[in-house]
């Protein structure tokens, strides 16, 4: 059952990846003429909020599928079921973690007209 459950992730995964059109971010690398420091974590951290929302709704589509899937499969079996059931609640429970996060920070940052909460910088 295992091993049908991981070709059915893989095959939809893929199946998504073909179909779905993928947006294309710009990934900013530090500069190539000086060499690597501490300030190359400013780019890491621009990169990781702009894939953060993304790739968690990713992450939820994924968990609700394979959650869909295990009730589906269940058989009538009570704790199957809840195992399914918890797990779908739990994805949910993320995306509006990851959804609320976002508004406030969004909401912090036009009350109080501080761009820093969105952008990270490295005093030199």
């Amino acid at each position: 059952m295992k091993k049908i459950t991981i070709l059915l992730h893989l095959a939809v995964l893929s199946l998504l990846t073909i179909i779905l059109p993928q947006p294309i971010y710009a990934v900013v690398f530090c500069p190539t003429s000086e060499p690597k420091n501490f300030f190359c974590i400013e780019m890491f951290y621009a990169n990781f909020l702009t894939l953060l929302l993304p790739g968690s709704s990713i992450a939820f589509f994924v968990v609700i599928l394979t959650g869909g899937f295990k009730w589906l499969t269940s058989g009538g079996d009570p704790k199957a079921i809840e195992g399914a059931r918890s797990r779908i609640t739990f994805g949910v429970m993320g995306l509006a973690l990851i959804i609320g996060a976002w508004f406030i920070i969004k909401f912090l940052r036009d009350f109080t007209g501080i761009p820093g909460l969105s952008i990270f910088t490295v005093p030199r």
